[in-house]
């Protein structure tokens, strides 16, 4: 845990200069730098040795064992990727009369689209991205602004600590798994 701690303080310190010169050509919400940097890595490296020592103590077979976790481990990593959007709320921004949503610089857009006049959210068009005239096509089919959700970039230190609670949480859940599994294979 300790080289974990050490490799995610020197990935950060890294990291931060480089996300400043490339901006959004290097976003903070892409599988890297978010599992490279910060609690993520520690949290992520105690599920994982959790799921490998789980999977010998149940296996008792080596081979089978790493090959087991090596896959629990890629379907954590790809299950992660999936929920992190979901593990802070989203700030919603809505403008009228615009076709861009202003303050999305940096940000992690989950969804976008059109308003109708009233405000509600209203299906895209996409007819109307070949017009010549896209701002008054939007118009004639009342398509009045835009809407956005998104994590702006102020979230990803709190992204990133509750990723790596969640992480934590299940490795103590598989620690007690492993720790029933031994005095239930000894009694």
């Amino acid at each position: 845990m300790t080289s974990s701690g050490t490799l995610a303080a020197a990935m950060t310190w890294w990291w931060q200069p480089a996300a400043r010169v490339l901006g959004d050509r290097f976003p903070w919400y892409q599988w890297y730098p978010f599992d490279g940097i910060g609690p993520v890595v520690v949290g992520l490296s105690v599920l994982l040795l959790l799921i490998g020592i789980a999977a010998g103590l149940i296996l008792r077979r080596t081979v089978l064992a790493m090959g087991a976790a090596l896959v629990a481990g890629g379907l954590v990593l790809y299950v992660l990727e999936h929920v992190r959007a979901h593990l802070l709320p989203t700030t919603t921004a809505t403008v009228q009369h615009s076709l861009t949503v202003p303050g999305l610089d940096n940000a992690w857009v989950l969804a976008e689209g059109p308003l109708s006049p009233s405000g509600r959210r209203v299906s895209d068009l996409p007819a109307c991205y070949a017009m010549d005239d896209f701002r008054a096509c939007l118009v004639q089919h009342g398509r009045t602004g835009r809407w956005a959700d998104f994590h702006p970039a102020t979230q990803l230190w709190p992204l990133q600590w509750a990723e790596a609670g969640l992480c934590v949480v299940v490795a103590a859940a598989l620690a007690a798994l492993c720790v029933w599994w031994i005095r239930r294979r000894l009694a």
